[in-house]
């Protein structure tokens, strides 16, 4: 089918097709509902939370703001770099791929499996430090509600019930994606941010 150039709008699939890549991904995505992703990803409430008093208690406001404005730039910095090399190698293997690609010959394949695995293991890690600090921050918060003596009703909790939260909340996290992964946009987006 001929396109005529003057409405032809390209779509990201044909921007792959151009490039010589063939679209492997499905892209059913909104650009709102990447943003929201983005911020669910980035943890932020469970990240300030659970390690703000070592700033506090290391070197106080004046360390906690320099080292955010200097830690953020440091972030763009890698962000504009990650941005530039995925423009130039737009594919759906990600970073392992592109450390292989811009490896020497010679150490490419080690690169590329070093790369993908130490993604996968901070993956996990991440992961599962949210979930703790989530189940620590249900613990404290199960402590607003006292028994009849005054204390939290969480308050005198063993590891072991600690840790048992932890693995349901871990369960419950991963069962959606695994077994529902259709509805996760509805879950990640603002009904504001769907419109009518």
């Amino acid at each position: 089918m001929h396109k005529d150039p003057l409405n032809y709008q390209p779509t990201a699939d044909s921007n792959l097709e151009a490039l010589g890549y063939t679209a492997e991904l499905s892209r059913n995505r909104s650009t709102w509902q990447v943003v929201f992703m983005c911020f669910i990803l980035a943890s932020v409430p469970y990240g300030l939370s659970t390690t703000m008093s070592y700033s506090i208690t290391g070197g106080g406001s004046v360390a906690m703001i320099w080292g955010w404005i200097i830690v953020s730039l440091i972030m763009l910095c890698v962000g504009s770099s990650l941005a530039e090399i995925t423009s130039v190698f737009p594919t759906a293997g990600g970073v392992y791929y592109q450390t292989f690609a811009l490896s020497p010959s010679w150490c490419r394949r080690s690169t590329a499996w070093i790369c993908g695995w130490s993604y996968i293991a901070g993956n996990i890690t991440i992961t599962l430090a949210v979930n703790f600090a989530t189940a620590l921050f249900f613990v404290e918060s199960l402590n607003v509600f006292e028994n009849s003596s005054g204390n939290g009703i969480a308050e005198n909790f063993q590891p072991y019930q600690e840790f048992l939260i932890f693995v349901v909340i871990t369960l419950i996290c991963h069962s959606m994606p695994a077994f529902g992964n259709r509805w996760l946009t509805h879950l990640e987006v603002s009904p504001r941010a769907r419109g009518p």
